[in-house]
Formats: C-alpha cells, sequence, structure tokens
C-alpha cells in the first residue's frame, strides 16, 4: 500500500464515525501531514470545508449532519452542538432546520457583564 493510499484509508476510517468530516489535528494524530491534505485536495479526494474541518469524498458520507460537524469542528476545541443540531447529530429525523446551532465556552480571560463582550481583563 503506498503512502497515499495509506493516508486516504486513515482519513476514511475517522470519516466514518464523524459524518465524513474530520479535522486537521484528528488527521495530524494518525501522521497525515497538511501538504498530503493538500495532494489529496488537488486528487479530489478531500475537500476543505473552512478553516479545521476535512470532507473525506470516499467515505460516502454527506447528509444534514455533516455541515453541523464541519462547523463545530471549524468553532474550536471548545464547542459544541446545541438545540436542534445537537438533537439531529443524536439521530433525530424528518426535522428541517435552518442553521447550525454552536455554542462556544467563554474564554476564562474575559470580561463579561450581562452578557456583553467587555474585552480581556486588564
Amino acid at each position: 500500500m503506498t503512502s497515499a493510499q495509506t493516508t486516504h484509508a486513515h482519513a476514511c476510517e475517522l470519516a466514518s464515525a464523524t459524518f465524513g468530516v474530520v479535522s486537521r489535528g484528528q488527521l495530524r494524530q494518525v501522521g497525515v501531514t497538511r501538504h498530503q491534505i493538500l495532494t489529496h485536495v488537488v486528487a479530489g479526494r478531500l475537500r476543505v470545508l473552512g478553516t479545521q474541518a476535512v470532507h473525506v469524498l470516499a467515505a460516502g458520507w454527506w447528509d444534514e449532519r455533516s455541515p453541523i460537524v464541519a462547523a463545530v469542528l471549524n468553532a474550536g476545541d471548545s464547542a459544541w452542538a446545541d438545540g436542534e443540531s445537537a438533537l439531529m447529530l443524536a439521530g433525530l429525523r424528518g426535522w428541517r432546520h435552518g442553521r447550525a446551532v454552536i455554542v462556544r465556552r467563554r474564554p476564562s480571560s474575559a470580561w463579561w457583564r450581562n452578557d456583553e463582550w467587555r474585552g480581556p481583563r486588564r
């Protein structure tokens, strides 16, 4: 098995559990470099979905849950799906939703008052 085939096999394995979408960080953890990602994008095996999310085209997944996973991955480590988006990821069927609802934890170094951002603490 060539390096490209091994890389693609790792990506497909990861994507099978996450509706065809993986993060660049997940790919790095299994030994895929950013140059290998670019090679697979050019070859049409991967599609970039923002700054962190990558769609593995051969994984066979792409449904209404895939963009939610991509949005969570692009929002960062402290993000998760909420509301109807979380229900859809958990298996709710027959529900048409508008936008993905993604929530992030507030940064600990920020000053918040009445849910308004006041900037970093000084």
